[in-house]
């Protein structure tokens, strides 16, 4: 129920990352992404906000970080398919920007 409320609730309220961000994120290209990321960096770095909203915006944060690093990671992997001149699998590859 309070899932249902915060989707309601409308843009100023910011959801968890049970998937809800994520999918959000999906329907905003990269670069809005990345600008709304900053954003809630710079909100969360002044430290004047309360702990409730400190936590939800933590958590939008979470969630868009994570759909940009899925995006680089796709845009990556298509970059390598066509370099390579053929179709790989690109599942369990993994190097220094998968570590995280």
């Amino acid at each position: 129920m309070a899932a249902r409320a915060r989707r309601n609730a409308g843009a100023d309220a910011p959801v968890g990352v049970d998937g809800v961000v994520e999918q959000a994120v999906a329907t905003v290209d990269y670069e809005a992404a990345m600008a709304r990321l900053q954003e809630v960096v710079a909100a969360l770095e002044a430290g004047d906000l309360p702990l409730e909203r400190s936590v939800a915006l933590y958590k939008e944060g979470l969630g868009l970080s994570r759909a940009c690093r899925d995006r680089l990671r796709t845009a990556r992997n298509e970059i390598r398919l066509f370099t390579e001149g053929g179709l790989k699998d690109f599942e369990g590859v993994r190097d220094d920007a998968d570590a995280e």
